[in-house]
């Protein structure tokens, strides 16, 4: 079986479990599978990518993958499988969803400032409709979440693991270099090498090591939504051992 059929097949079997045994679905649950759906897409657009040997854009796609991991495990680290527990986990989605909320009410805020005309007009109904759940939001005591690096490190003291601490500089901000494009990008791409310019097709990354990312984040997805309902994953870190030994040899 190829690579992407393996891990697609992973999505797919968890998907089957959510339509077997998650019903009536809860706000949580239907949250989570969309988590489940979001990280299959990027992770199919990476592998695609990657067979076209497109490290740098694949870079961007694994940061945003990784970024969802990171608050899915935060929103998902309560203790308990009680109803307060349960209220406490669709909290912090809601936190998330807030942070999003105030992003957006500063970027319309801004535009707003500089744009005329009926892209004005727009951009006010927006801004009322942010401004408006913003103030819903408030109104109920939901604070914003923590940036990913402090989400890293309180994941890592919470649960006892040191990776996490190492998901931040080694992935998160490494591959944020893929998204926010500077002079060291450009530089990597175009070089005075003696008396001509150099141009380079894509940053000179090992391409069996974004795979093997790939496969990190598409196996831990899984296994995050898998625990979280007590699901079995035994076959599923068989067969993701076996793909990255692979790629690390």
């Amino acid at each position: 079986m190829q690579l992407d059929e393996t891990i697609d097949k992973w999505f797919e079997q968890t998907f089957e479990k959510f339509q077997k045994e998650v019903h009536p679905p809860a706000e949580n649950d239907l949250f989570l599978a969309g988590v489940l759906f979001a990280s299959r897409k990027y992770v199919r657009a990476v592998l695609l990518l990657l067979s076209q040997k497109h490290a740098l854009p694949a870079k961007a796609l694994l940061r945003c993958q990784c970024e969802l991991f990171v608050k899915t495990l935060w929103c998902l680290n309560v203790k308990g499988d009680t109803e307060v527990a349960k209220q406490a986990i669709h909290d912090n989605f809601q936190r998330w969803d807030y942070s999003r909320l105030i992003e957006d009410k500063k970027l319309l805020t801004d535009m707003a400032k500089y744009a005329e005309g009926d892209f004005k007009r727009d951009l006010q109904l927006s801004l009322e409709k942010v401004a408006k759940d913003v103030e819903e939001y408030k109104s109920r005591g939901i604070k914003m979440i923590e940036k990913v690096p402090f989400l890293c490190a309180k994941l890592s003291h919470d649960r006892g693991k040191e990776e996490m601490e190492r998901i931040y500089p080694e992935i998160y901000r490494n591959y944020s270099r893929a998204i926010h494009l500077d002079r060291n990008t450009f530089s990597r791409l175009v070089r005075h090498e003696g008396e001509r310019i150099a141009c380079y097709d894509d940053w000179d990354d090992d391409i069996d090591n974004l795979y093997a990312n790939c496969l990190c984040m598409a196996c831990d997805i899984n296994i995050l939504i898998r625990e979280y309902y007590n699901w079995p994953i035994g076959k599923l870190r068989r067969e993701h051992g076996a793909l990255v030994s692979k790629y690390n040899s």
